[in-house]
């Protein structure tokens, strides 16, 4: 099997990060739980993702519907990652932000118990990236959902992820988010590593879950950080495309496309900082286009591993034609719009006229309410043309993933 250095346009983005010591621009990249697991990197690529994710306060949950978009080889003949996206769907895998982000649970599972023995008789504690790691092994559910096509045929994979005991994780989080600052001084921003490592020695409460978002709050030496961020912005000013590599969207662009897609907000308070995803009352979706590029060169397996159209059952769900699944049901509220749009425009090619005739009568109705509630990007109006209306659909979709 071929392997490679990351084209990852997110790992791209970490050299922007200049105030940051090398080990804390690891943990700026990724979930402290990953950070000894970034294993052999493959040639899967994915064209785009899109994450949702919600807070079931009753059930005391997080769910997150994570949909690859566009899942191909980097390489035009896809030698051996067919059995790659086996071992993903049968091992109930995760992957974020392109293979890098590829989280092997069986792999994972194996390493948090290898490094639990070792720790056996040690009078110190457990270390609370570890007592995190154990807890996902023990408290996260995969499910595949199926496979979908875009407008233009590519194909992706839907996927269903359940972490059980909110509450526990969070605080297990904050844990670890307290553990890697006091380990992990940074002497570039010396007051505010001082500030950051006084509230972790105190048990700051970083992370606070709401039904629909999750807010960070980090002190900060006010100047300090302004002059961090200016020299950032001048280093990329001064050299944006430098490391880029061409056919992938800049990684700075992936990385404004998901703020402004969970609808981040800033709150700057003197001596803190709060970042805030999502607006408290609807899921939360992060989106990213990650290249431009697709070869159909790993459809075939897609398909074979996870027979069942997404989009199809979507379709169903929405016009009540069958009872969805417990894993739709757990989604139903999640959908992206242009999920159920996508589902819908594969409905107006049935060769059922009823079916058509159905979808058609749907896309009417959400551009509607689309336009009335929402208004950008702008739904389609009518046409007399149904080809021509499908396709105003069709760019509609894209324009949407873009946001």
């Amino acid at each position: 099997m071929k392997r490679y250095a990351s084209n990852n346009p997110y790992l791209e983005s970490a050299r922007h990060l200049p105030w940051l010591p090398r080990r804390a621009r690891l943990r700026a990249m990724l979930p402290t739980l990953l950070i000894a697991l970034l294993l052999a990197l493959g040639c899967v690529e994915l064209a785009g993702q899109r994450i949702t994710f919600s807070h079931d306060v009753e059930r005391d949950e997080l769910v997150f519907l994570i949909e690859y978009d566009g899942v191909h080889d980097s390489d035009d003949v896809a030698v051996g990652d067919e059995a790659d996206v086996r071992t993903f769907v049968q091992g109930r895998e995760i992957m974020i932000l392109d293979w890098p982000f590829h989280l092997q649970m069986a792999e994972f599972q194996r390493e948090i118990e290898r490094i639990v023995a070792d720790r056996q008789g040690d009078e110190e504690p457990i270390p609370a990236t570890i007592a995190l790691g154990r807890f996902l092994v023990a408290n996260l559910d995969v499910h595949f959902l199926g496979h979908y096509r875009d407008p233009a045929g590519r194909i992706g994979g839907a996927q269903l992820v359940i972490v059980r005991g909110a509450k526990e994780f969070v605080r297990l989080a904050n844990r670890a988010i307290s553990e890697g600052f006091i380990a992990d001084r940074d002497e570039s921003i010396p007051r505010t590593s001082d500030r950051l490592q006084e509230a972790a020695r105190a048990g700051a409460e970083w992370l606070k879950l709401e039904e629909h978002g999750v807010s960070l709050t980090l002190p900060v030496h006010d100047r300090e950080i302004q002059a961090a961020a200016l020299a950032a912005a001048q280093q990329l000013l001064a050299d944006p495309w430098a490391g880029h590599k061409k056919g992938n969207v800049h990684g700075i662009l992936v990385l404004v496309q998901l703020a402004g897609s969970a609808g981040m907000s800033l709150e700057k308070k003197p001596g803190t900082l709060v970042l805030r995803l999502g607006n408290g009352k609807d899921p939360v979706t992060l989106r990213a286009k990650l290249r431009e590029r697709y070869k159909p060169n790993l459809e075939a397996v897609v398909v074979e591993q996870v027979p069942q159209s997404f989009d199809a059952l979507v379709a169903q769900a929405i016009l009540g034609e069958a009872k969805p699944s417990p894993e739709l049901a757990r989604v139903a509220d999640l959908l992206p719009a242009e999920d159920r749009v996508r589902a819908m425009l594969l409905r107006a090619k049935s060769d059922d006229p009823a079916q058509r005739k159905q979808a058609l009568e749907w896309l009417e109705r959400e551009s509607e309410r689309w336009n009335r509630e929402e208004g950008i990007p702008v739904a389609p109006g009518a046409n007399p043309s149904v080809e021509a209306y499908l396709e105003a659909w069709a760019a509609w979709y894209y324009a949407a993933l873009a946001m």
